[in-house]
């Protein structure tokens, strides 16, 4: 196939422009995802942060609720009357501590001393085992202020949310107990009565992050997933933390105490950052995956609406113990799973697909599921949480990770979108190239047609022809194109002149020639005149001798 100069040079630009639009869109997406990937583990740092502060709130309302309780005259004159009944009292005791009232398990009023059996309870969202009811060691001091206890891991029956595990599921818990202050007293020779909450320091579950809490024993509180078996031996990445040298000295410095100039203890921050570890190997793998709704479902979607949160609490909780379900909600678009294995990710799509049908029903289009992602390794933030207040401040290391094959995958799909724009303005480019180079090349084209025509006509035209060509070539152009069609005009002025000349020399020539040859026929004449006479003469003389 015959591949002309307008073809090489409109391929040559299509390649460069193609090439040069890639590199640099290679090279921003690169240096991009560099720079998300660092902004991510920044938030990382500041969502670990925020995590720990979190749970010192949770610890600090705790107080809050169960002192407001035992402060309370309402609630004090009710316990000490027994006027209310139960429905009664639980409503005003959720009136008073209301801050924290969904995380509440139980909230039971007794007198120290009495048997289990005897607590009067108002709120109750769980069974809990009586050996994990928590009260402070007797003495002089247990019966008098509030307490707190250190928090706890403590399996529970939940009979306010879906079952998880027929044998029920871990959880934190931190209990409180104050005296009422209403209640009876020692003095008047009645038992004082106390009021004693128990409550979840649970957090909502996430596919993108794992979250583990332990407290300076080395004792798990929570596990980054209650539903992994420990034979798959992550648990032992968490649990090296805590024995990282550079963590070990991170907390020892958070630990100590410091004195002002006047000499008073200085009070420590209740959340200090201390170590980021990066890339570090999972023992099992696990399987995300993400899938973007149909346009139907997006427009049905309401991400403000309470209800809806409650829902995708709630699916949450359904396919907990296959994996972890989030999305659709905080500005969150999309759909996300995680499990660990393909075949639990499975059922948990198959769970969160059913769900969304039977509740948005004709506007459930679909959902759109990216590639699966095989997660083998995460980033952490070491925190320590100084929990409670006073003497009964306690602290607690927190590890909070996100997975870097997500993470990664999630800024690969951001940077998809960059690396499309570049194929469409390679492609843009590379078109108005071509087009471009058709227009600087088509007086050469012209040219060179014109060119094949003349050699191919007769040679007693060429130079009228070439006379033509000069006529048409672009002379005005201020380009490679002008500069050549002046210099080609002048070779071709200088051909026809040295045509004329040659013609002119030619016809001088055959003038010249003709005239010779006039001369040689009237010199030939008179030689065969002479040559006549001669032999006349001779033919004469010969008679006459």
């Amino acid at each position: 196939m015959y591949f002309g100069l307008r073809g090489k040079v409109a391929l040559l630009v299509l390649i460069a422009t193609a090439a040069s639009a890639l590199l640099v869109a290679k090279m921003l997406s690169d240096k991009s995802e560099q720079v998300l990937r660092e902004h991510e583990l920044v938030d990382l740092g500041d969502e670990a942060s925020l995590r720990g502060w979190t749970l010192s709130d949770q610890i600090d309302g705790l107080r809050d609720d169960v002192l407001n309780l035992a402060m309370d005259p309402a609630f004090g004159q009710a316990v000490q009357q027994g006027n209310l009944d139960e429905k009664k009292l639980r409503k005003l005791a959720q009136s008073i501590s209301q801050r924290y009232w969904k995380r509440h398990l139980r909230i039971e009023v007794f007198q120290w001393g009495d048997p289990l059996e005897k607590h009067r309870v108002i709120e109750q969202k769980a069974l809990i085992p009586h050996k994990d009811l928590w009260l402070p060691e007797s003495g002089g001091e247990a019966t008098t202020g509030y307490h707190i206890s250190p928090i706890k891991r403590v399996k529970v029956n939940r009979s306010d949310r879906p079952a998880a595990s027929p044998e029920g599921t871990w959880e934190p818990l931190a209990t409180a107990v104050a005296p009422i202050a209403l209640a009876p007293t020692a003095d008047s020779g009645e038992a004082r009565s106390f009021v004693r909450i128990v409550m979840s320091l649970t957090f909502g579950t996430s596919p993108r992050h794992l979250f583990a809490l332990e407290n300076l024993d080395g004792e798990q509180l929570i596990r980054h997933d209650e539903f992994e078996s420990k034979d798959r031996g992550n648990d032992e990445v968490f649990l090296s933390f805590a024995n990282d040298e550079a963590v070990k000295a991170a907390l020892a410095k958070a630990l100590e105490e410091e004195e002002t100039s006047d000499g008073r203890v200085e009070e420590k921050p209740k959340v200090q950052r201390l170590v980021k570890s990066e890339y570090v190997p999972l023992k099992s793998p696990y399987v995300f995956q993400e899938g973007v709704p149909g346009e139907k479902l997006r427009q049905a979607i309401d991400f403000d609406d309470e209800e809806q949160d409650e829902f995708l609490e709630d699916l949450g909780f359904k396919t907990v113990s296959n994996g972890r379900f989030g999305g659709l909600r905080s500005g969150v678009k999309e759909v996300r799973v995680l499990a660990q294995t393909p075949e639990k990710l499975a059922k948990v799509k198959s769970v969160v697909t059913a769900k969304l049908k039977e509740r948005y029903g004709a506007e459930f289009d679909q959902i759109d599921w990216r590639a699966p992602v095989v997660c083998d390794e995460l980033h952490a933030w070491a925190v320590v949480v100084f929990a409670g207040s006073g003497e009964q401040q306690r602290p607690y290391l927190l590890h909070y990770a996100v997975l870097d094959d997500e993470l990664a995958s999630s800024i690969q799909y951001e940077m998809s979108t960059l690396r499309k724009l570049a194929m469409l303005v390679a492609a843009g480019f590379g078109l108005i190239g071509f087009l471009a180079s058709i227009y600087f090349i088509r007086p050469l084209k012209r040219m060179t047609q014109t060119a094949q025509q003349i050699t191919e006509s007769h040679p007693e035209k060429l130079h009228e022809n070439l006379a033509k060509l000069a006529e048409t070539l672009d002379t005005r152009r201020r380009d490679e194109v002008g500069d050549i069609s002046r210099a080609s005009k002048r070779l071709f002025e200088e051909l026809i002149a040295s045509n004329d000349q040659l013609e002119q020399r030619v016809n001088d020539r055959t003038r010249e020639l003709r005239k010779a040859n006039i001369d040689l026929e009237q010199a030939n004449d008179q030689l065969m005149s002479l040559s006549n006479e001669k032999d006349a003469f001779v033919a004469k003389v010969s008679h006459d001798l």
